[in-house]
């Protein structure tokens, strides 16, 4: 089932961006209000409306701990509201509506957030409700993170639209006997595994491009391996992108508005060029003040922004989106093409540092002469 499908079965329309990625952020609409949450976008006028932040639960919480509280933060009885002084983006004071359950713990928090529309109300409403959360959890440690944001009217009426992570699959059926890894790939599949589970799109973002350096490898191993055999021919190509897919898919192209401006819809990257030509997004999500970021305050990366987090949102998950999709490519050539020749996966083995001998040390006993030292 596609994405697509699967919010149909489930009552929505999506709107935001045109094409959907896996894990990728979007704006999506229930179908009995998506006609009403369309001409508010297509005639913006400026108004109030009320952005709920709903937060998810503790993610390290243990199943041997049982119950799960639904909350980890607990309002007094006569507590309703909570106020953020100094924040970046208005000098007078912001009033969160405080949203509990009948175990008076904390599953949302409210603001009302004036814009001309409801998709640049949630883009403004992220970076206070970000700094809200920045500051308890500075105080206390508590690992505090919104699992999704709404847009209504007001306070009362039902949300117009859901600003979410989408997920990778609805459900997959394991029909598989068993699983075979190849040495050469097990390095980049944990880096892709640990980048598709992370709820930051910035260290999404970082993940990926650990993920393109395993690539590089592997095609530096199997090229080298599949010329000796004459099948260098046969090895897949590089995944080619055109800006104006990556756009549809909801990233930007540029850090700032005028690199926005300088890149020609029409441009085709291949997967290398790609990263290549996003690196200043890996550098900015990998350090606070790099020289090359402070060509302007717009470039520095500041992770509770709404145009950021929807950018490096989209931008991560289309990397490993890509990136996954030619891993895939280049398992299949390895196993059908080079994997007959039982050199290659010896020689991946010794390349990548794994002696054969040591397959099935964890299954030795330690004192195994044969076990690796």
């Amino acid at each position: 089932m596609s994405l697509e499908q699967m919010l149909v079965s489930r009552g929505f329309d999506f709107a935001i961006p045109e094409i959907l990625t896996p894990g990728g952020l979007a704006i999506i609409s229930r179908s009995a209000v998506s006609k009403k949450f369309n001409e508010f976008r297509e005639k913006p006028k400026k108004g109030f409306w009320f952005i709920r932040g709903d937060l998810g639960g503790e993610t390290l919480f243990p199943p041997c701990f049982e119950a799960q509280p639904s909350s980890l933060l607990i309002k007094s009885a006569t507590q309703d509201f909570v106020n953020l002084h100094r924040s970046r983006i208005s000098n007078a004071a912001l009033t969160f509506r405080l949203i509990a359950n009948n175990e008076n713990r904390i599953i949302a928090f409210g603001l009302q957030v004036e814009a001309e529309s409801p998709v640049r109300a949630l883009e403004d409403a992220r970076e206070p409700f970000g700094e809200l959360l920045d500051s308890i959890t500075s105080y206390t440690d508590a690992p505090l993170r919104y699992i999704q944001f709404s847009v209504a009217e007001d306070e009362e009426s039902q949300p117009l639209a859901f600003e979410v992570h989408l997920p990778y699959h609805n459900g997959l059926i394991l029909d598989e006997a068993h699983f075979e890894m190849h040495p050469v790939f097990s390095v980049a599949d944990a880096i892709m595994r640990e980048g598709i589970c992370s709820e930051s799109p910035y260290y999404r973002l970082l993940c990926a491009y650990r993920v393109k350096e395993g690539i590089d490898l592997i095609r530096n191993s199997a090229g080298r391996f599949s010329a000796s055999l004459d099948k260098q021919r046969l090895m897949p190509k590089l995944p080619q992108i055109s800006a104006s897919e990556l756009l549809k898919r909801g990233a930007r192209l540029g850090r700032t508005e005028a690199d926005q401006q300088k890149i020609d819809p029409c441009r085709v990257f291949d997967l290398s060029q790609l990263f290549d030509f996003w690196f200043e997004k890996r550098n900015a999500a990998a350090h606070i003040f790099k020289e090359a970021t402070l060509r302007s305050a717009e470039a520095v990366l500041r992770p509770s922004i709404g145009t950021d987090y929807r950018d490096f949102s989209s931008t991560a998950a289309l990397l490993l989106y890509y990136a996954g999709l030619h891993l895939r490519e280049l398992k299949k050539f390895a196993f059908e093409q080079l994997e007959p020749q039982s050199s290659f996966r010896m020689s991946s083995r010794m390349f990548m540092g794994l002696d054969p001998k040591y397959q099935g040390a964890l299954f030795m006993k330690p004192n195994n002469p044969e076990r690796a030292a």
